[in-house]
């Protein structure tokens, strides 16, 4: 199975295998295995039918998933922005490969100070 929330997924998902299977049709085995919900940030905008059909802690397999923390890097990677865009296209694609490892690696070591002192996080 394949986790996805997306702030719209209720609507996003919507005839999604039509979609895809006019578009991309090598792919619609991946969408098939597909589960989607919503970020628990942005059910608040949602009826209360739709946010608890597509809240996340009801998702079997979705843990204690917010949904959110995809988005928590892309202040960092604002900053990076100037200097890929001038990149071709395996520049690029290394560059970013560095900052998401290098920011992977930073999560991981604050994790440990985290669990030690939580008001640390």
């Amino acid at each position: 199975r394949i986790g996805l929330t997306y702030d719209v997924a209720c609507q996003y998902t919507i005839n999604i295998k039509d979609r895809w299977q006019e578009h991309f049709p090598e792919l619609l085995e991946t969408v098939e295995r597909m589960i989607a919900g919503v970020a628990k940030m942005h059910q608040v905008g949602h009826k209360d039918d739709c946010a608890y059909s597509w809240a996340l802690k009801f998702l079997i397999g979705a843990g204690r998933t917010s949904g959110e923390l995809i988005e928590t890097v892309w202040a960092e990677l604002n900053q990076a922005n100037g200097s890929v865009k001038q990149m071709n296209p395996g520049m690029r694609h290394d560059a970013l490969n560095l900052f998401y490892g290098d920011w992977n690696f930073r999560k991981m070591v604050s994790l440990s100070k985290t669990y030690i002192d939580p008001s640390a996080g």
